[in-house]
């Protein structure tokens, strides 16, 4: 799951790159803070799904729906504080979230349920 994180994280930021020295636009900073955020989201709600992978197989659905709302709440946090601080523009701020949360969300949720099926069929 890191791995694919890891992945992910790379080619969000080489397509944020490509798009930057593309338009040369001022939503730059905002891009990579905000697939920064997600990034570091992601990695804190594969923490609880890992932790029941390996103690306790059983309960990876529950841990699971808990990377979910982890991962909501630790970009939201960073979102306000980045929001309430006026460190970059709003808009692309927002929107750069956005669309990162939607794509991290979709693929940890496919390697989630991969990996909580490989587990149940070992048994």
């Amino acid at each position: 799951m890191m791995l694919l994180t890891t992945g992910a994280c790379a080619a969000g930021l080489v397509v944020v790159l490509m798009v930057v020295s593309r338009m040369r636009s001022s939503s730059a900073v905002p891009g990579l803070v905000a697939i920064l955020v997600v990034s570091v989201a992601s990695v804190a709600g594969a923490v609880p799904l890992c932790l029941a992978l390996a103690h306790d197989p059983g309960k990876a659905p529950l841990a699971a729906l808990g990377a979910t709302a982890i991962r909501f709440l630790v970009v939201l946090f960073f979102v306000a504080i980045l929001l309430f601080t006026k460190a970059v523009p709003l808009g692309p701020l927002v929107g750069w979230a956005s669309g990162s949360y939607l794509v991290f969300l979709a693929a940890d949720t496919v390697v989630a349920t991969r990996m909580i099926r490989s587990v149940s069929e070992v048994k």
